[in-house]
């Protein structure tokens, strides 16, 4: 039986070429949060806690806007969907598939620590339109039944080092009412170090580009995430950890 091997190095590339102006829209809001972020780090006007606090804001309103479209999407379609998860929203390949180069991958580590659903910026990538409905319904203080973390259901969730984010891989409906609600602490149980996959991108508005043949690897689930990668840069070389200093 003959066999058809597909490579999406050509798909990727006519994309790259087809969203250029996209990209050079997108390109723009990256840019204002990259030069943002920078004034924050150098204003000595503002003690280092402050400075964390903006820059918390700042992932934060990337983060909830990520989360709402989320939910604008479960409520209009209607139906399961799965458009965003950890591979497709930071590039982790293991190699370049255009110049063969061998990428570092992620390091993880258990670590605990609370995570405030209505302070810290988190990604919880629900999926159903009936479970979105019915913990909205049954959890919350506006329905006399507070948020409550459950080891047996949250029990998956990640700091994202020097992206400043959290990512959740259960509980993901409970977790969204807590977010929505501004209610409610979960406990990580990792660390996911980006440290060396930070080094390795840049991230042009759309597209992972591999640093070391110039060529576009991954589009982004959402451009937003690109923004925390590229934030999640600056904050590496100015050694700005929200969770784990170094």
């Amino acid at each position: 039986m003959l066999k058809l091997f597909f490579s999406t190095e050509p798909f990727i590339k006519i994309q790259h070429m087809i969203f250029s102006k996209k990209i050079t829209n997108n390109k723009k809001i990256l840019d204002a949060y990259l030069e943002s972020i920078e004034k924050i780090i150098k204003d000595n006007s503002l003690k280092s806690e402050q400075k964390k606090a903006v820059i918390n804001g700042l992932i934060k309103s990337l983060t909830c806007g990520i989360q709402s479209d989320l939910n604008l999407k479960l409520i209009t379609t209607g139906y399961e969907t799965f458009d965003i998860h950890f591979d497709n929203s930071f590039p982790r390949l293991s190699f370049c598939p255009h110049c063969y180069q061998l990428l570092p991958s992620k390091t993880t580590f258990n670590y605990k620590t609370a995570v405030s659903l209505a302070h810290d910026p988190i990604i919880s990538p629900i999926w159903r339109h009936d479970r979105l409905i019915k913990t909205l319904a049954f959890v919350g203080m506006d329905v006399n039944n507070p948020f409550k973390y459950d080891k047996t259901n949250h029990f998956d969730l990640s700091y994202i080092k020097y992206l400043g984010i959290f990512w959740n891989g259960n509980g993901l409906h409970s977790t969204n009412s807590g977010i929505l609600k501004g209610e409610g602490t979960l406990f990580t149980n990792g660390i996911i170090d980006m440290t060396e996959i930070l080094k390795c991108y840049n991230f042009d508005g759309m597209f992972y580009i591999h640093k070391n043949c110039n060529q576009p690897i991954l589009k982004a689930s959402d451009f937003r995430f690109g923004i925390i990668f590229e934030i999640g840069k600056i904050l590496l070389k100015y050694k700005i950890d929200f969770v784990v200093p170094d």
